[in-house]
């Protein structure tokens, strides 16, 4: 195994809230500020890798992190990379609209790293600038549905009078219930696993243009 701990000698962290540090969407920011997805999200990717993260915290005494991965073996790494390379790379870009930065860089970077094209924005305003400037170009929508200034739904409908032919693709970080009267809203829920998202990805694109994939929670 390859450790690696990262410590410091702040404040540290209360019983309470070290008890639930890797519960999706458990923030102990005010309402609006964050959604609580960093943690949970790692501990999921850690796992699937066949590692671990482990916080050891008291008032007053600091935070101590400890992330452990199981070491990659020369031939096992070559191997694994020809097996990516006999697959196809997907011929297609991404909008990526999402207001939280953690979850924007973290699904950018998955999107990238298998092949996609991705444009990248903050805000609703700036995906319209994007659309604007490749109109012609983007072949999937990937939008959070709650975003501040312009939800999902709304950026979905601006973007498709310049891009009529546009998949769409909604995110979304809150119960299933909040959207159960709308058919054309799809309940990808956050946080994700990166083979979660690529498979929803790749069933999107296989869509007809124009289309916005109905309910599929992974």
């Amino acid at each position: 195994m390859v450790e690696l701990i990262v410590a410091d000698n702040g404040c540290g962290i209360s019983h309470e809230v070290r008890a639930r540090l890797f519960e999706p969407f458990f923030t102990t920011k005010a309402p609006g500020q964050g959604n609580g997805l960093g943690l949970a999200t790692v501990k999921g990717i850690l796992a699937r890798r066949g590692g671990s993260i482990a916080i050891d915290s008291e008032p007053g005494r600091g935070t101590c992190v400890v992330v452990r991965l199981p070491r990659l073996l020369a031939e096992q790494k070559v191997h694994n990379i020809s097996g990516d390379l006999d697959a196809s790379p997907p011929c297609a870009t991404v909008l990526l609209v999402e207001d939280n930065s953690v979850v924007r860089r973290s699904a950018l970077r998955l999107l990238q790293e298998s092949g996609y094209t991705v444009l990248e924005a903050s805000s609703g305003s700036q995906a319209l600038q994007l659309c604007q400037e490749h109109s012609h170009g983007i072949d999937l929508l990937l939008v959070d549905l709650a975003m501040a200034g312009m939800s999902g739904r709304q950026v979905s409908q601006k973007l498709r009078g310049c891009c009529p032919n546009l998949r769409v693709l909604y995110m979304s970080g809150y119960n299933p219930s909040a959207a159960k009267d709308r058919e054309d809203v799809v309940l990808f829920r956050k946080p994700f696993s990166s083979d979660a998202l690529l498979q929803k990805i790749r069933e999107t694109l296989n869509q007809p243009p124009g289309c916005t994939v109905k309910r599929g929670n992974p």
